[in-house]
């Protein structure tokens, strides 16, 4: 059992459990069929939903370089 006051982060629990390979990985705005379509053909039963959140991110130049200062 995990104490919220030691703040183990989700990651961490996942690499010590060996899990980090096998992981399923989805996008949040993937559509929900598609995620239980992805999770039964790799038989399992959680996953990890991942967001970019580019809110800080500034775009310079004309090229593909995004940086936090221009």
């Amino acid at each position: 059992m995990l104490d919220p006051g030691d703040r183990i982060t989700v990651g961490r629990v996942v690499e010590f459990f060996h899990r980090d390979r096998f992981m399923l990985k989805v996008w949040h705005d993937e559509e929900l069929q598609s995620v239980l379509q992805k999770m039964k053909k790799a038989k399992t039963h959680i996953a990890l939903v991942q967001n970019v959140d580019n809110s800080g991110d500034v775009r310079c130049g004309g090229g593909r370089r995004w940086t936090q200062r221009c």
